[in-house]
């Protein structure tokens, strides 16, 4: 049976710079919806949500398409009014249902990309990058100064003249990018921006981004459906999934401890094994045994989410790039402990990384991606070391 989903997490930080509490957001009943939640009166796309943003730091929203992310930012920008809750930036309220604050978005001081990239067709470049500088009626000098500025930033002083349908999309992507950034707001709120962009291109934007940060430190919520943006970019990313905070933290943080099997199911944990665990004579220094029909291994007590010793069932998860892979003839001549089995498929993912599949039992797989000074054979047999610290266990 799946694992019942944990209540949403509230993550509180009074001194943060933008605040998020207990923000609820839901769409009218769709006349001729059938789905369950429709029926219980509109779709609960936010629900309860809590998250904090320090200054200077790039948080992205990571979740599947309809988990309410792009939802949530939009109640940031103010594009969307939240049933209940708050939001401030730097200790100014910008929503509150009690205090009756709802600041209009031109009004909230923030910048915003857009995944359709939304330039005026009728704008120049210039025009288009100094029009939020116009709104604020600085002066013509300045105005073209700051421009020509944020131009050079992104690398596109040399199209100041042209139009948008004169641009790439690499290059329309720069200028909303510039155009954002330009009046230096609060905040820079990202809207999947790279999803129209060939693969080559978003690579390199993700670099730029990340390289216009260093240089101008500013403070953005990024919202991607894509796990390589949100590690590259951000500097935490928030798990979203049904309008819930399922977790948040660094990449480091997430993948060392997911919160729950739904959380390593998103991020990638294909490998799963399932068993009892016995306490054994190593509790007292905190690992256990996990019996499975693939063999025994050892595991973490402090890796349990729940659950007893004995006869309770566990699920075992290990990511694909957590899982260390020998030939069975140097495993045994460095007594490496792990499981048997052998190569069924392999796969090259990028220049320097290949993904084997390994069945360890019948009808049981293993997934396993990593640098190999030498490619291995299908057929060749193999041993599995799996470190105890990669492997988290989840009540089945």
């Amino acid at each position: 049976m799946p694992e019942r989903a944990p209540p949403p997490i509230r993550i509180t930080a009074a001194m943060s710079y933008l605040n998020i509490e207990r923000l609820d957001k839901t769409f009218p009943r769709v006349p001729g919806d059938k789905e369950s939640h429709a029926a219980q009166g509109g779709v609960h796309v936010v629900n309860d949500m809590s998250i904090s943003v320090e200054e200077g730091e790039i948080v992205a929203l990571l979740g599947a398409s309809g988990s309410g992310k792009t939802t949530l930012l939009r109640c940031i920008g103010g594009l969307e009014t939240p049933d209940a809750g708050t939001i401030s930036v730097a200790g100014r309220p910008l929503f509150s249902v009690k205090a009756g604050v709802n600041e209009p978005p031109h009004r909230r001081n923030m910048g915003m990309v857009f995944q359709s990239y939304a330039l005026w067709p009728h704008m120049s470049v210039v025009q288009n990058v100094g029009y939020p500088l116009v709104r604020r009626r600085m002066p013509a000098a300045d105005i073209d100064a700051r421009v020509r500025q944020y131009l050079e930033l992104v690398d596109c002083a040399a199209l100041a003249g042209r139009y948008p349908h004169q641009l790439s999309g690499g290059q329309q992507q720069r200028v909303a990018l510039a155009r954002a950034l330009v009046a230096e707001p609060s905040l820079v709120l990202f809207d999947e921006p790279l999803s129209n962009l060939d693969a080559n291109l978003r690579e390199q934007l993700r670099f730029e981004i990340r390289e216009l940060k260093r240089r101008i430190a500013f403070t953005g919520v990024y919202v991607t459906h894509d796990h390589a943006e949100a590690i590259f970019i951000a500097d935490r990313i928030a798990i979203i999934r049904d309008g819930c905070l399922m977790q948040m933290g660094s990449a480091d943080q997430l993948y060392d401890a997911p919160a729950s099997s739904d959380v390593a199911n998103f991020l990638g944990f294909t490998n799963t094994l399932c068993g009892h665990v016995e306490r054994g004579n190593d509790a007292a220094n905190g690992t256990a045994a996990l019996v499975t029909s693939a063999g025994r291994l050892s595991v973490l007590i402090s890796r349990m989410h729940g659950g007893q010793f004995g006869n309770e069932r566990f699920v075992m998860k290990c990511h694909p790039s957590r899982t260390q892979i020998e030939e069975a003839g140097i495993a045994a001549a460095i007594a490496t402990p792990g499981l048997g089995g052998r190569i069924v498929d392999r796969v090259r993912v990028s220049a320097d990384r290949t993904q084997y599949v390994v069945e360890i039992g019948a009808g049981i797989t293993w997934q396993c991606t990593g640098r190999q000074k030498q490619e291995l054979d299908i057929g060749t047999a193999v041993v599995l070391n799996l470190a105890p610290e990669h492997l988290h266990l989840f009540r089945e």
